[in-house]
Parts: C-alpha cells; structure tokens; sequence
C-alpha cells in the first residue's frame, strides 16, 4: 500500500503547482432573473494552499499532503487515514475507506483574474439574458470569460465534507486518478 500512497502524493505535489486553488465555501441557486445571469449556482470562495508538510500531532518523516481549509479544519492525508484538524485540541482521524473523492471539471463564470494555466471555454456578459445575448438595459455591460477548473469534493459518511476548485484541470484529474488507485489499494 505505500506504492500508491506515494504517487497519490506526488500527484498531490505536482497540483500544488497549479496557479489557484479555492476553498469552496457556499453555494446557492442563481435567481437568474434578478441576477441576470446564465450560472446556475452563485459560490463563495476563498484562495487556499495545498502543499505537501508534517503535523505535529504526528510524527512521521515524511511529509504529506495538507489542504489549507477556510471554514473548518485543515486535511492532513496520511497512508491510512485523513488528520483533519480544527486546532491541537479539536481533531479527528477519518478512516481512509470512508472517504469518497469526487473529481468534475466545471465551468465558472469568472469575474475575478484568470489563472495563467486555466481554460477559457467561452464568454458570457456580466448582465445577460436568458438566452445568453446581453441585457442591454445595462449601460456599460462587458463580456468575462467562462473558464474550465478541476473541482475536488471529499466526503465521508462520519460527517467530512470539502469542496476546492483547482485552476489547473489536468493537474486535478491526475490526481483523483492517483487517489483512486490509492483508496483502491484498502479494498480487500
């Protein structure tokens, strides 16, 4: 079982290269008629660090994967189980088995900067109709970029339940490829 965890986690070194990584942190159906926009959820984010690090709560020599987390405790994914850590005193230990990584490339509507190694599919108007022509009741109205990222959802059946996006698609697929094979290797 180390054979997969360590190429899960050099596939986990090589996304933390990617230009952006966002924490999800809510999301919500898009009144498209008052928000005159075509997006069918509205998400709030937050810029994060993956890297690979040691936790102090456990010694081992080795550095493992860490994903930064804005509205909860940080993950610390070790060959077994997943540190998932709110502070020294509040943490818990998640069984590898439990856990479920889901990848989809998404499209976002993008109004902030785009990353240098991300997709533009498309473009959309910042006001727009319903059939994607712009509303032009909006003086000034401008088109932004629909871009493609990676979207990573760990969750468990003990209650863990996390959402990035990754600017980087190829990067994200790599690794929930890596981490398939890794959680694989449990089965019996």
């Amino acid at each position: 079982q180390a054979e997969p965890y360590f190429r899960m986690r050099d596939a986990f070194a090589t996304l933390t290269e990617s230009q952006q990584i966002w924490d999800t942190l809510t999301k919500r159906p898009t009144n498209a008629v008052v928000e005159r926009s075509l997006a069918k959820e509205t998400i709030t984010r937050e810029p994060v660090v993956f890297k690979l690090g040691r936790s102090e709560l456990i010694s081992w020599d080795q550095q493992v994967p860490h994903l930064a987390n804005r509205n909860g405790g940080d993950l610390w994914i070790y060959p077994g189980f997943i540190l998932y850590r709110v502070s020294k005193e509040a943490f818990a230990l998640i069984d590898m088995r439990e856990v479920v990584l889901t990848y989809t490339p998404v499209q976002f509507i993008e109004r902030e900067h785009v990353p240098s190694d991300s997709r533009v599919v498309t473009h959309t108007w910042v006001k727009s109709n319903k059939d994607g022509s712009p509303d032009r009741r909006f003086k000034g109205n401008y088109q932004i970029p629909i871009t493609e990222y990676g979207a990573l959802v760990f969750k468990s059946s003990s209650g863990l339940h996390e959402e990035y996006q990754v600017s980087n698609v190829d990067r994200t697929e790599q690794f929930a490829k890596a981490w398939t094979l890794f959680r694989d290797s449990f089965a019996p």
